[in-house]
């Protein structure tokens, strides 16, 4: 695999649960949160990008009340290039170094802040390149360590020549539904 990203507990969450409340603003009436995400997943999988779930990420989402939990560890059971990084004495060195050498903002919570940095400590580690998260902090340090950081928002648009329905385009066979 080439490139390397990461995905963020609300990335991980929409999974199960995309009906969820998700920062997301509509262009026009046609354009829909599901199309751009499994826009987002046929372009990873094409370009055999590696999606890294930090172990934290993955506590985090299941330890959440979520009627479709079976639906995130299948997902990532069955799909080629998502896995499950624990965490490890590398990540454990570069956290400290980032938790000693990075301000925590005034509005951001102490536990949030070590949060973010230990997935940007799996990030510095595994050589990730972007990291897909709503969260507008873990964003902002993301970019002043010179990972992409991108949000539902920023999420492409199907061009105008793909296929319409998400039945058409989706790679992951898995029902939300349970």
């Amino acid at each position: 695999m080439s490139q390397k990203v990461i995905f963020d507990t609300n990335f991980l969450t929409y999974f199960s649960d995309s009906n969820g409340s998700y920062a997301f603003e509509p262009e026009d009436e046609n354009d829909l949160l599901d199309e751009r995400f499994d826009y987002l997943l046929e372009r990873l999988s094409a370009a055999d990008t590696e999606i890294i779930i930090p172990a934290p990420v993955l506590a985090e989402v299941l330890s959440a009340k979520h009627k479709n939990q079976g639906t995130i560890i299948d997902l990532i059971n069955e799909a080629d290039n998502m896995n499950i990084i624990a965490f490890d004495a590398r990540q454990s060195i570069e956290f400290g170094y980032l938790f000693r050498n990075t301000n925590r903002d005034s509005d951001h919570s102490r536990n949030a802040f070590k949060f973010d940095l230990l997935i940007l400590a799996c990030a510095k580690v595994h050589g990730v390149s972007v990291i897909y998260t709503a969260d507008k902090q873990l964003r902002r340090k993301a970019e002043r360590m010179e990972i992409q950081a991108y949000s539902f928002q920023d999420l492409e648009r199907i061009p105008s020549n793909s296929p319409k329905t998400s039945e058409d385009r989706d790679l992951f066979s898995i029902e939300c539904q349970r």
